[in-house]
């Protein structure tokens, strides 16, 4: 990667947690712009993912390529949602009891979304950075990609994530 394109990670931003359970105040306060987020449990990271793939200026506005979409999609605990897979089998499926899984048969209002939803509230946190604004479009989602990378391999502060593992 060229020098263009390398950034150091910015730590600080992504040790910076915020809970799930206050996502609708931090919403807002999420940039529409390229970066890389984490998903934490405690002290475990769990997950990393970057945002800015098809990202341009125009999408600024919309709802979609950016860092504040890709955590809404998160929150809203859609079972297509690759974190949300990895949180129905490692986490909240393995607590669900007989009762559970029977309420979610014959209730209307209780979903496996629904518990997710509040597993994700109850237990988790989030953290992003931005890419640089000054960059161009492109430098912007290429910083964004390497920093998902070294995420994954490990360079904040040694914790690789638990799911989405970087293949060595």
């Amino acid at each position: 990667m060229s020098d263009e394109y390398y950034i150091e990670l910015p730590k600080t931003d992504l040790l910076k947690r915020r809970e799930f359970s206050n996502f609708e105040e931090e919403v807002e306060n999420i940039p529409a712009r390229p970066g890389v987020y984490a998903i934490w449990k405690g002290e475990e990271l769990l997950y990393v993912g970057m945002a800015g793939t098809k990202w341009t200026r125009k999408k600024i506005y919309s709802d979609d390529g950016h860092l504040r979409s890709r955590l809404k999609q998160h929150a809203a605990a859609r079972r297509s949602d690759n974190l949300v897979y990895y949180l129905i089998q490692g986490h909240v499926g393995r607590a669900l009891t007989e009762s559970d899984w029977r309420d979610i048969d014959d209730e209307e209002n209780v979903t496996l979304q629904t518990k997710v939803k509040e597993y994700m509230w109850k237990n988790l946190s989030f953290s992003y950075a931005q890419s640089p604004k000054e960059r161009s479009t492109l430098a912007k989602r290429r910083i964004a990609r390497d920093w998902e990378k070294r995420l994954l391999k490990g360079e904040l502060d040694g914790k690789e994530p638990r799911y989405n593992k970087s293949k060595k």
